[in-house]
């Protein structure tokens, strides 16, 4: 049986098609106000912040779309190369090497999880539910080893690029290897216990990934809800300058609750800063 063609692609054709031109006419008027154009390019700037946003959530729609658009090639390529359907190849492969849950396999199951349920909950009420439940994952770990094997054996390369944000870290402060592959960005409040409970995380990572990553910190003070943390900031670029920034940024960590101008004087100390 044939199946139908996708319309979904050639929807997307049609508005590429239909906007090209609007794009190639950046300088176009969209309105005269006494004599005088509003261009594309001004409504277009006018609006930036929510154009960067549609074009962010095109990107991800467009990057977890094309796992499964690989997937399903994979599939159909195999299945020609044997003379099979799609459906006869994952039944083959798929479908009939399934292990189906025994008694044991629910009992078991019930028992890692019976905390998870209610009190009075019995095996025989979810042992259908149960059944079904390891059968859905088995199915789901054959039919990923399959597609390991096809991408392995068809050489398949994802070129689509991940989105990256551009990000200025001229005023960042770095910790770890300067040509490391990978850099993480860190926006930090130094009165944030989020923040703090994190940096223990990143020391983690520095420690045990020493050769590939890296840290750039960069002050994000909520001052809205964090009154002392725009004076920590400022204290920890002082520190930056006297070669104590880290220091400092542990310390101010250590004690959020000594982020008053005393504190700060005295955490400045402990580092062997000045104070002033």
């Amino acid at each position: 049986m044939s199946r139908p063609i996708p319309s979904v692609p050639l929807v997307s054709f049609a508005l590429l098609f239909a906007l090209a031109p609007v794009r190639a006419q950046e300088n176009a008027p969209v309105a005269m106000i006494g004599g005088e154009a509003v261009t594309l390019a001004e409504l277009e700037a006018s609006v930036e912040t929510q154009l960067e946003e549609l074009e962010r959530q095109r990107h991800r729609v467009l990057e977890d779309a094309v796992g499964p658009l690989v997937e399903r090639r994979l599939v159909e390529l195999e299945a020609a190369q044997r003379e099979l359907t799609p459906d006869e190849l994952l039944d083959a492969e798929v479908t009939a090497k399934l292990v189906p849950a025994s008694d044991a396999d629910v009992s078991a199951w019930f028992e890692q999880n019976k905390s998870r349920l209610m009190p009075d909950s019995t095996e025989e009420q979810f042992a259908d539910q149960i059944r079904s439940a390891i059968e859905r994952d088995r199915v789901q770990a054959l039919y990923g080893a399959f597609l390991r094997q096809l991408r392995d054996k068809h050489d398949v390369q994802i070129l689509f690029e991940p989105l990256r944000l551009e990000i200025d870290l001229s005023s960042a402060t770095w910790k770890g290897n300067e040509s490391a592959p990978v850099t993480l960005v860190e926006f930090s409040d130094f009165q944030c216990p989020a923040c703090k409970g994190f940096n223990p995380v990143l020391d983690r990572l520095l420690e045990r990934y020493p050769e590939e990553v890296r840290v750039a910190f960069l002050q994000n003070p909520l001052r809205s809800i964090h009154p002392k943390a725009q004076r920590a900031a400022e204290a920890a670029l002082c520190a930056r300058d006297g070669g104590k920034f880290w220091e400092l940024h542990d310390e101010m960590f250590r004690d959020q609750q000594r982020l008053d101008p005393e504190g700060l004087k005295v955490a400045a100390r402990k580092v062997g800063l000045d104070g002033e």
